[in-house]
């Protein structure tokens, strides 16, 4: 993310605090995400060893989303009333611990209660992040600002795949939840100390750069309604964003698996080519809010820029998911699902953006409600995955059913946006 630095005195510049946050909440998104996602790539280890089968696996996937979509409006209305600093710093340790424990998930039912817990403390990273978003990032940034973190949804897959392929060969499989609960904990001593909930709490934060992030934006602010939690608007918004994750949870837990399985790639290669589709949507997450930005300053309103952005990630991940699907080789369907990954990248920032322009008094509860749908699909995808291939032995059904959802996730998201223009008019 690009900002303005702040003229000191005597001519030098510095880095605003805002952005110092910013890369502090960006990295408790990237260790989540490299929490995660480990266990996606210990999978065909986990089977080989204790002899699960993909449904079995699939269920112990789906746990972690269980614990994690029931913490989502729990989790938003805590960072709505104590501020974001607090529900962070809890959150992490608490998924930190459950990680280092997934150490000793040696059945099915230990894995499943373990990933549960840990679920459970990631359920309130992303309200608290919205609420930091809102309280931190001036409004002219938000979108650049919500790309650039939640680029680390692919960022740590990117980093955690090579990383986590290393450890599990050098140290061995209970090493890797180990190190990276570890990771997880460190992070929470730097934010215990450097965090706070406002800008006005900080001691480094200057009267001048409060005056710049608490600045309006008209076509921002023009958008919010008094009682949005009673709009189709915001509803629709929400339960579209169940299909782009339906998407997002499937590569998250089965990508790995999906290229041994069906595309025959070696465990060893998937440090290189398992980064591939996470390198494109960590681009396109990032373009994403660069995009929707500049389209605002050209006169565009806020929430339709937004959308127009959701509406051709969604049919564009949808479109490559079904050509993926049916390439006749591994490396033309490598290339296929990683353009598809990139066109799902582009929906994140506006997403997330969304829930702060709509409820700008509530967005931590707002962006929890958005999430606890979306993260039904967390629960819902991994074992509809797993019982898929193991019942048919097929990938394509599989990727042909997120293709479909995530159409359907552009269609109701237009709904949505119809009722918004008729309740603005």
């Amino acid at each position: 993310m690009v900002t303005q630095p702040e003229v000191r005195a005597g001519g030098r510049r510095r880095v605003p605090v805002y952005a110092f946050i910013l890369g502090l909440i960006f990295l408790s998104t990237l260790i989540l995400y490299f929490d995660r996602v480990n266990i996606s790539l210990l999978v065909p280890t986990l089977e080989r060893i204790f002899h699960w089968n993909d449904a079995e696996v699939g269920l112990a996937l789906s746990a972690f989303f269980l614990g994690y979509t029931i913490f989502q409006i729990p989790g938003g209305l805590w960072a709505d009333k104590s501020g974001g600093k607090r529900p962070l710093a809890v959150g992490a340790a608490w998924w930190s611990v459950f990680t280092m424990l997934s150490a000793f998930g040696v059945t099915i039912p230990l894995m499943s209660l373990f990933r549960f817990g840990m679920g459970m403390g990631e359920g309130v990273n992303f309200p608290a992040d919205t609420q930091l978003v809102a309280q931190w990032i001036p409004k002219k940034h938000r979108s650049r600002a919500t790309g650039f973190n939640l680029s680390a949804i692919a960022l740590g897959p990117l980093i955690a795949t090579p990383l986590t392929i290393w450890i599990l060969t050098s140290l061995g499989w209970r090493m890797v939840f180990v190190v990276y609960g570890l990771i997880g904990l460190a992070w929470v001593v730097a934010w215990a100390i450097f965090g706070r909930s406002r800008p006005e709490d900080h001691p480094s934060v200057s009267a001048e750069e409060i005056n710049i992030i608490r600045a309006p934006e008209a076509k921002v602010e023009a958008e919010a309604r008094q009682e949005p939690f009673r709009t189709w608007s915001l509803w629709g918004m929400c339960i579209s964003y169940f299909f782009l994750l339906y998407t997002l949870y499937l590569f998250l837990s089965w990508l790995p698996t999906y290229l041994v399985q069906a595309r025959h790639f070696s465990t060893a290669s998937l440090a290189l080519v398992g980064t591939i589709p996470w390198a494109v949507a960590f681009l396109t997450m990032n373009v994403g809010g660069w995009l929707i930005d500049g389209m605002i300053s050209r006169g565009k309103p806020a929430g339709s820029a937004r959308r127009l952005l959701i509406y051709v990630g969604l049919v564009g991940s949808a479109v490559f998911a079904v050509l993926g699907a049916d390439a006749p080789g591994a490396s033309m369907a490598l290339a296929l699902i990683s353009i598809s990954m990139g066109f799902m990248g582009l929906c994140f920032s506006p997403y997330w953006a969304l829930p702060i322009d709509y409820a700008p008094n509530n967005p931590g509860g707002a962006s929890g409600l958005m999430n606890t749908w979306g993260n039904i699909a967390g629960i819902v995808a991994p074992a509809v995955t797993g019982f898929i291939v193991t019942d048919t032995g097929s990938w394509s059904m599989a990727l042909y059913i997120s293709a479909g959802l995530a159409v359907v996730g552009a269609i109701i998201l237009w709904t949505a946006s119809l009722d918004r223009r008729k309740n603005a008019a």
